[in-house]
């Protein structure tokens, strides 16, 4: 059969799953709406759920960091981090966590559901680092880091923000984008950024972004 479906009909634990990752090579990690955290190594699955230090079982949202490790965002604002074969519970944010990054500066970027967006040291994960003004109360949709070490901050109905060396600048419906509501960026070996969005694909052509 050309397709294989994991489902609760099948034995899988649930059938929501919004975000899936690979950690480390071989190792598949599903986040679920109810089940927690599910692992797939070697055809055999493990919940990772609240009995397992997990702030609450739906987890929205997974990052993979340079360094391999596995960052899961829940729905209370929960942000974890696996640690060998330990759940970590890194810091609790004011609300849902929509989108996780972990910069090439060893900083981690979290985005929220309504709450804006947080940097922090993971040493530090209680002291804030400074974030651009403006986006207290925004939903972040997602974000990327591109090969230039530049930040893009995708923010409901407001298009994106790029962040490069400290210095924002706006990308909305006026300078070009299909539409303000950019769900995912992907970066080519070309240095074009791919946007997906409510109307259709964008190819920003990023070394024109700095003429």
């Amino acid at each position: 059969n050309r397709f294989q479906t994991l489902s609760k009909a099948g034995g899988f634990p649930d059938d929501s799953v919004p975000s899936i990752m690979e950690a480390p090579p071989g190792t598949l990690w599903f986040a679920t709406v109810s089940s927690g955290l599910i692992q797939m190594k070697d055809c055999r699955l493990t919940a990772w759920d609240t009995k397992r230090g997990l702030s609450d079982n739906h987890v929205r949202t997974l990052y993979r960091d340079g360094g391999g490790r596995l960052w899961a965002g829940t729905v209370s604002g929960g942000l974890h981090v696996l640690d060998g074969d330990r759940l970590v519970l890194v810091r609790t944010l004011p609300s849902r966590i929509t989108a996780l990054l972990a910069g090439r500066h060893q900083t981690i970027w979290a985005g929220t559901m309504g709450s804006g967006l947080f940097q922090f040291d993971p040493a530090r994960p209680d002291v804030d680092l400074p974030v651009p003004p403006g986006l207290e109360n925004d939903l972040i949709m997602y974000l990327h880091e591109d090969s230039d070490g530049g930040i893009w901050i995708s923010v409901y109905r407001e298009g994106l923000l790029h962040l490069k060396d400290g210095k924002p600048h706006w990308l909305t419906r006026k300078e070009g984008l299909p539409d303000d509501n950019c769900y995912c960026l992907l970066e080519d070996g070309r240095a074009n950024l791919w946007v997906s969005s409510n109307r259709g694909i964008c190819r920003i052509r990023r070394p024109e972004l700095r003429d």
